[in-house]
């Protein structure tokens, strides 16, 4: 016993925290990510009741630790738009065409929710035409209309063009598939952000030769040879009589409300000053029917994210609380945009001057290629941007109490990953406040449905939480805060 106190001295270690340290363990982490990237729970997307199911079991966990209410049942809340394509077709002569399946492909973002009828009038080669508040079917090459899709967009003003396409039906395919994920892919956003319908863009439909051929009822080989005609001004082609096309474009716009999930740990003498622990909660739902668990990607970070709370929380009622205030946040949104992050820092629980660090957790369960003959080390993001002191510390602290190897391969300002952007430390960053961002590197799993449990490296997780619970005690406890002598990235 002896010998370990003066071990203990020597090292300059903290007896108290090695003592709490050693409750965490392997076991609470592993029913932590079974819970949260289990497949009930459906991939935890934004807006989905696995997601709300997550929410309510980290606020549970909390609540049953001990750990204060700084918000409303701990949850700070706030609402996001959804905005997506929900239907888009056109039809001629009682024949639908549906978009990227029939020969058609929906240009611009106007939205046009409801079944709408346009006269065309068909134009030749439009490529000299002027096309302003036109309502037209024109002939265009697709290198050209890809090409020039933002001169198009912003030189029609609020019209609707058909654009018939004269490459092979093959490419024609070929093209719609390059432009699908548009389609496929969701926009979030804050309402105040005022973004709202684009009704005042320019559209269009790219058909295909075939279906121009059956609107017109016309071989496609006449429909090439007319449209071989170029000229100035908006004129009608003879051979081609007026048509009426109905469509529709409907883009949806849904509010959600999501939620922050905060816990408190009040300080001693300096509770008015706190370090802010955080890891996400959201993921990517479910594709194709099937689930992305996320279980590295960010259960990992989250259940140890709780262990660490309820380590300092029993520390406390036994009467070894931490002089500054600890503030765990399980942001939301992070996937989609950093939104949690970003909405917290506009209505922050501790004043931003008051918050001393950001220690971000963003998947620590997993050990990379690079590392798989050494998995005793983790990637740090961030520690020497803003503050020498915090870097220090940093690895004063790994030296006495983990021994893991800090590798900052992607901790360099030219990093092409840019992974100091895309994380929930970054709206920290933003305002001066040093961040740490704990990380395990990608794998082939990285936001694949095959990011399961049983892939974990458990030992690897519990080394990398200790280090973080030992970094965040000596920040809570220390005599003076961590100087800031960066600058706060406000771009990326």
């Amino acid at each position: 016993m002896l010998f370990l106190a003066l071990a203990v001295r020597a090292f300059g270690q903290d007896p108290v925290a090695i003592e709490y340290s050693a409750s965490l363990d392997a076991g609470r982490l592993a029913r932590h990510i079974a819970t949260i990237a289990s497949d009930s729970l459906k991939g935890r997307l934004i807006g989905e009741e696995g997601h709300q199911k997550a929410a309510e079991y980290i606020k549970d966990q909390f609540k049953r630790n001990g750990l204060s209410d700084p918000a409303q049942d701990y949850m700070q809340s706030f609402r996001i738009v959804k905005s997506y394509w929900n239907d888009i077709y056109m039809k001629y002569g009682g024949r639908e065409f549906r978009n990227l399946q029939d020969g058609i492909i929906y240009l611009g973002s106007k939205n046009i929710p409801a079944e709408t009828s346009f006269t065309m009038n068909f134009m030749g080669n439009a490529i000299e035409q002027d096309m302003v508040g036109s309502q037209s079917m024109i002939y265009f090459n697709t290198p050209y209309w890809i090409s020039l899709r933002r001169e198009y967009s912003e030189n029609l003003n609020n019209s609707f063009s058909v654009i018939i396409d004269n490459t092979h039906t093959r490419n024609f395919d070929s093209v719609a598939c390059l432009l699908n994920k548009p389609f496929e892919t969701a926009e979030y956003f804050f309402p105040e952000n005022g973004k709202a319908p684009d009704e005042d863009c320019a559209s269009a439909f790219i058909v295909s030769e075939r279906v121009a051929s059956s609107v017109f009822n016309m071989k496609v080989g006449k429909i090439r040879r007319i449209g071989s005609y170029s000229g100035r001004g908006i004129k009608k082609v003879r051979g081609f009589a007026p048509v009426e096309l109905t469509v529709k474009a409907e883009r949806r716009y849904d509010t959600l409300e999501i939620s922050n999930i905060l816990g408190f740990i009040e300080g001693g003498d300096k509770k008015d000053e706190a370090v802010v622990l955080s890891a996400h909660y959201d993921h990517l739902g479910v594709k194709d029917n099937k689930v992305f668990p996320g279980a590295d990607d960010n259960a990992s970070g989250v259940a140890a994210l709780l262990e660490i709370a309820r380590i300092f929380q029993q520390a406390k009622n036994e009467g070894y609380g931490p002089r500054r205030s600890l503030l765990f946040i399980a942001f939301t949104g992070e996937e989609k945009g950093l939104f949690g992050s970003d909405h917290y820092v506009r209505n922050p629980a501790v004043p931003l001057k008051n918050t001393i660090a950001n220690l971000n957790i963003d998947m620590i369960g997993r050990v990379d290629a690079a590392n798989a003959d050494n998995p005793d080390y983790v990637y740090l993001i961030g520690s020497d941007k803003l503050s020498a002191d915090l870097h220090k510390l940093s690895e004063e602290v790994n030296e006495k109490y983990s021994g893991l190897r800090l590798d900052y391969a992607y901790n360099s300002d030219d990093d092409p990953n840019r992974f100091y952007y895309r994380s929930d430390h970054y709206h920290f960053a933003r305002h001066n406040i040093p961040v740490i961002f704990y990380f395990n590197g990608v794998h082939e799993d990285y936001h694949q449905p095959s990011d399961t449990v049983d892939k974990i490296d458990f030992s690897a997780l519990e080394k990398r939480a200790r280090l973080i619970f030992f970094t965040a005690w000596e920040l809570a406890n220390a005599d003076q805060k961590p100087a800031v002598n960066g600058v706060g990235h406000t771009g990326n």
